[in-house]
């Protein structure tokens, strides 16, 4: 797996270290892995082509502070390869205040013995350059009601500077029809051969209408035949249950503005919002310690989201359903799931711990923005969203 080593002195002439970045260049493919060694650490990059590197930090998630905040957050970005030969760079191989020991480039598929899998194949053959998702117009954790319309889309982006030609299959999911022009159709089995220049991005739609007998729970699953170059691209199963409406969502929001001056706060006013709009009592239950006793387990410092009760799976408790979350354990200051505001619906209720026995609630109301439910201000969700998503606790 180790194609280039060379243990660094701190003495290489001019004449070396051009000798050594000459080699070290001509060696380099896409897909290897950069790695350098000093003071007892090491660090890694992986080689995307053309002179880029992408560098990625995972770093401690420090929430000890009284604020419950993280003071350190992971980060990818890229990088050029230049860097690692220019005097001055914090990641100059060279340098002598803070000595590289040795360098390395590590292929990892080249010592690779026995069979490679098919998709495997498909991938480095098909997909080289290439960027493929499936996504669909009902995020993460967003129910559909019986009769109602899905449209999913294939993403592709072609990075290559030569045209690539693709073949894209799926298959209409269980449970629902796929519809076409408008009327409902009994084909089962897609497929779209597609040409994609340098530079584009293609989209590939289809919609599907849901059986009016689905059952509330019923999970509507992609099908392993969504392949892009014979390549799965998979999504999160939509599940059918109670999902609000437009005007439903409206009301959500004018009651929460049309609360601030009230004496309700927390659990409690969020409640009164539901209660409003729905004539609903107490869906969050009744204080913000019982609202966490439902949530989460503990352990430690193992967090993990209750399998049963009233809360059961759910990263934000709502009315319609809230999201399912699939190993939700947080540990020892690593988080496992990121929360996006296009994952969030209008009335979702985000909770932050503050501690055993306190905690702050917020309510999205759309339009990037939360809803403080214990200071009955606003908050923009790209603020971090660090107090509302409650790392201390996810």
């Amino acid at each position: 797996m180790m194609v280039y080593k060379y243990a660094l002195t701190g003495n290489e002439t001019d004449a070396e270290k051009a000798a050594i970045e000459e080699i070290y260049r001509s060696t380099l493919k896409v897909g290897d892995i950069i790695y350098y060694s000093y003071s007892g650490n090491n660090h890694g990059m992986l080689y995307l082509g053309n002179g880029n590197l992408m560098h990625c930090t995972g770093s401690v998630y420090n929430t000890s502070t009284s604020n419950y905040y993280e003071i350190q957050e992971a980060s990818i970005r890229y990088q050029l390869l230049d860097t690692l030969f220019t005097p001055g760079n914090s990641r100059y191989f060279f340098q002598t205040d803070n000595p590289r020991t040795k360098i390395y480039i590590i292929r990892p598929l080249n010592n690779w013995s026995g069979e490679i899998p098919e998709q495997t194949i498909n991938r480095v053959q098909n997909l080289e350059g290439v960027v493929a998702e499936k996504v669909s117009s009902h995020t993460l954790g967003q129910t559909v009601n019986p009769g109602d319309l899905i449209t999913y889309t294939f993403k592709i982006f072609n990075a290559n500077s030569h045209k690539v030609t693709l073949r894209v299959t799926d298959s209409v999911p269980e449970g629902t029809t796929l519809v076409v022009d408008g009327a409902l159709s009994v084909e089962r089995s897609l497929s779209w051969d597609i040409e994609i220049e340098p530079g584009e991005e293609r989209l590939i739609t289809y919609t599907v209408k849901v059986s009016e007998q689905a059952e509330s729970g019923f999970a509507i699953v992609g099908s392993g035949d969504s392949l892009v170059g014979g390549v799965p691209v998979g999504m999160t199963p939509i599940f059918v249950g109670r999902t609000l409406t437009a005007d439903e969502q409206a009301e959500i929001v004018a009651a929460a503005q049309a609360s601030v001056g009230g004496s309700a706060t927390g659990v409690s006013l969020a409640n009164k919002i539901y209660e409003d709009v729905f004539g609903v009592e107490t869906v969050l239950g009744t204080s913000i310690s019982a609202l966490r006793a439902g949530l989460f387990l503990e352990n430690g410092t193992l967090k993990e989201i209750a399998e049963s009760g009233h809360f059961a799976n759910l990263i934000a408790p709502t009315l319609y359903g809230g999201k399912l979350v699939d190993n939700s354990t947080r540990f020892l200051g690593e988080r496992t799931r990121m929360l996006w505001e296009r994952n969030l619906i209008v009335g979702d209720i985000l909770f932050l711990q503050g501690s055993s026995s306190s905690g702050y609630v917020y309510m999205y109301i759309g339009n990037g923005i939360l809803f403080d439910l214990q200071r009955l201000s606003n908050r923009q969700c790209f603020e971090r969203l660090e107090d509302a998503l409650g790392w201390k606790e996810f």
